[in-house]
Order: structure tokens, then C-alpha cells, then sequence
């Protein structure tokens, strides 16, 4: 597996769609309803909210809290259940019209998907990264989905660069185009909550001071193993700006592009 920076040349390209769940629910309601719209896991019992619209999150409706409560403080709050089945829908469509774009992605699943450049270079020659960036957007948006942008060398700092597309520093509002190379620079003054599904380890880390991928990634290795695992090594690494800059091209894609050599 190879692993910036090690490889210099390598560009990825991230699209993002966020709260995915919330904009396919949306999509098959019709419109946000007006008293907002939290969704609920149907496999949990306990019914807490795993994502809330912005008008929910006005009310004060937040992840975590139980449906009942949800409720009580927001009594025109509609609440659905996720529907896994609209959300695998969804996503097919989503890599279908990403394939429209470049034959050489990763899905990542929930909205997510990784692109490479490497390759597309004279497709671009006058749009150059920016243009390839821009269409992936347009991919996204010809399925009525919201979408954000980044690129950078590796796949976490793209996603990072895309979540935080619009509000970086030193970056206006253009999709952040991170150079190959200077990755743990661009994540280290960026906020834990970029890390992926660890909201365990975020919450600990904060109770020792820990705010920032930066402040993270300066902890010695041997100590984050020892405290959070094999987990926690995987996520320092991240920080650190170490992640793999190739891609797992997505199952159908690489189907048809068997068929077609073979």
C-alpha cells in the first residue's frame, strides 16, 4: 500500500455530499418539511436522532438525542427512519453519474467518493484541477444533490479540504487544492471532528486538551497505542497526514473495465 509522501506526484480528488441521509430523505418527501426533519436508525430501539436538518438544529434538536425529546423542545419536528434501501439507491446513482466523469474512483459510501486526476491531465489542460472539481460538483448536482470539492495528495486531506470547502483560510471560497506534500501542514490547525467514525476517541482526546488534528498528531505514537489501540493508531496516522493515495476503483467500474480489456 503506498502511502504519502512517498509518492509526490499522486492527486485525489474528493466529493462530498453532506448530510447525504438528510438530502435523499428530503428528495423522496418532496421538500424539507417546515418544522424541520430529524432521521432516526430503525435498528435502534432507543430511536435517537443520527442527523437533523438546519431548521431541526435551530429548534435545538441535535445528534444523540432520543426522538421524545427531539419532540418536546420542536413539536413540529417530522421524524423519519433512514431508509437504507433509498440510501444504496442513491449512492448507485451518485457513482453512476461520477463515472460520467472519470472511470478511476472510490466510493466511500454515505456521499463520499475519491477521484483521481493522475491521468486526466490533457483532458484538462486549460481547466486544469479546477475544472475536474467542477464537474464532479455538476455530477452531483444533476441528481439534485448539494455537493463540496477538494483535492490534495491523499484521500483524508481531500475529504478534509472538501468538508471544509468555502471556510478555509488562505483559500476563499475556491475548492481547496492542497499541494502534494504539505498535507499534515494543511490538516494541523483543523479541528478533531474531521476524523472518521471516532467519536469516542475525539471525546477523549478533548479531555486531555486535545483540539486539533495538529495537537493529536504531535502525541508520541507509542503513547496513543498503548491509550486508544490499534483504532487510535490508524486515526494518528491520519492525523499526521499518512494516508494511502491510491484508490480501490469502485466494484462495477472495475467490472467494465475488465470487459473492455478483455
Amino acid at each position: 500500500m503506498h502511502e504519502h509522501p512517498f509518492s509526490m506526484s499522486v492527486r485525489i480528488a474528493c466529493l462530498f455530499v453532506p448530510d447525504f441521509a438528510l438530502q435523499v430523505t428530503i428528495q423522496q418527501l418532496g421538500e424539507e418539511p417546515e418544522g424541520g426533519l430529524a432521521l432516526v436508525d430503525p435498528d435502534d430501539g432507543r430511536r435517537l436522532i443520527v442527523a437533523a436538518s438546519p431548521a431541526a438544529r435551530l429548534d435545538g434538536v441535535k445528534r444523540g438525542m432520543s426522538a421524545i425529546a427531539a419532540g418536546s423542545i420542536a413539536p413540529e419536528l417530522t421524524v423519519r427512519e433512514v431508509d437504507a434501501g433509498a440510501l444504496a439507491r442513491a449512492h448507485a446513482a451518485l457513482e453512476d453519474a461520477i463515472r460520467s466523469v472519470t472511470p478511476t474512483f472510490e466510493t466511500a459510501g454515505g456521499g463520499v467518493a475519491y477521484a483521481a486526476f493522475d491521468g486526466l491531465e490533457r483532458t484538462y489542460l486549460e481547466e486544469g484541477e479546477g475544472g475536474f472539481l467542477d464537474e464532479l460538483r455538476e455530477a452531483a448536482r444533476s441528481l439534485g444533490l448539494p455537493a463540496r470539492v477538494g483535492m490534495a495528495g491523499s484521500r483524508f486531506a481531500a475529504r478534509a479540504a472538501a468538508i471544509l470547502e468555502g471556510r478555509l483560510p488562505g483559500y476563499g471560497v475556491a475548492p481547496a487544492r492542497v499541494p502534494t506534500g504539505t498535507e499534515a501542514a494543511f490538516l494541523a490547525p483543523l479541528p478533531l471532528e474531521l476524523l472518521p467514525d471516532a467519536l469516542e476517541e475525539i471525546a477523549a482526546l478533548q479531555k486531555l486538551g486535545v483540539r486539533s488534528l495538529g495537537a493529536f498528531a504531535e502525541l508520541p505514537p507509542g503513547g496513543v497505542a498503548r491509550r486508544f489501540g490499534l483504532k487510535g493508531t490508524a486515526l494518528h496516522r491520519l492525523a499526521r497526514g499518512l494516508d494511502r493515495n491510491t484508490l480501490v476503483p469502485c466494484p462495477e467500474a472495475r467490472l467494465r473495465w475488465l470487459q473492455v480489456l478483455g
